[in-house]
């Protein structure tokens, strides 16, 4: 998910700054290369400074698609959670008459939390979705035998939620920053780990925020919007790089 012609990537002084710490975090080559704290940082920061213009629209907060999605995921967990696995998915609309696979079933989840993926946004969101998905489903989630009995499990749900807007601002910084940490960087498997890092770093720091970010599920789209904000200050500030 490199930048590209077709959308808009943040501009602006701190915008050129974050491409500039992402190109030498990738190459890695100088004695001074940023730290991966400090990528992250300058990319919140340019984040910010375009959310105004490109993101927000008539007030929309920042990240909107992502996290409408993060209240209708939480919705998901708390009918899986009260009601089983089958029933939540009939209620998001899933067809449970012709026994699907989880292959099968998940494109109907993507399409129903997080929408067709026409915006940015929502494809920012789908991904985060999709690589949610494959933490708690595991190898299951490729088999065509897996039936819709299978015995997953529900994750819990705020930690779920955690972890779902820890990987959608991953997925937004692949977005906005591909291109230069994949060809700043000498080979293509070292632009693959630089990517690996920045994914672990905002991870890592999501599981640190444990009981400041804890809440009854569902989340609404409000609460989901003060828990990003909460992690995007974590990780924005200068202190934690």
């Amino acid at each position: 998910m490199g930048t590209s012609a077709a959308r808009k990537a943040p501009v602006g002084r701190l915008w050129r700054n974050a491409k500039s710490f992402a190109s030498r975090f990738a190459a890695g080559q100088e004695a001074s290369a940023p730290r991966v704290g400090e990528v992250v940082a300058r990319y919140i920061a340019a984040l910010r400074e375009s959310s105004g213009t490109q993101e927000r629209g008539q007030g929309e907060p920042i990240m909107a698609d992502v996290t409408r999605t993060a209240g209708h995921l939480s919705g998901f967990y708390r009918d899986w959670e009260q009601s089983g696995w089958e029933t939540a998915l009939a209620r998001q609309g899933v067809n449970l008459s012709a026994r699907p696979t989880l292959p099968e079933i998940i494109p109907a989840l993507l399409d129903r939390l997080a929408g067709a993926g026409a915006r940015l946004g929502e494809a920012v969101a789908r991904a985060a979705l999709i690589e949610h998905f494959r933490g708690f489903f595991g190898a299951e989630g490729n088999s065509h035998q897996t039936g819709v009995t299978a015995g997953v499990r529900c994750p819990e749900p705020t930690a779920g939620i955690r972890s779902f807007l820890g990987l959608a601002i991953y997925r937004k910084i692949i977005s906005d920053l591909g291109e230069p940490l994949e060809f700043q960087a000498a080979t293509i498997q070292r632009g693959i780990e630089r990517q690996e890092v920045i994914r672990s770093y905002i991870l890592g720091h999501i599981q640190a925020l444990g009981s400041e970010s804890e809440k009854a599920s569902p989340f609404s789209d409000e609460e989901a919007g003060e828990l990003l904000e909460l992690i995007l200050t974590r990780l924005g500030s200068r202190h934690e790089c």
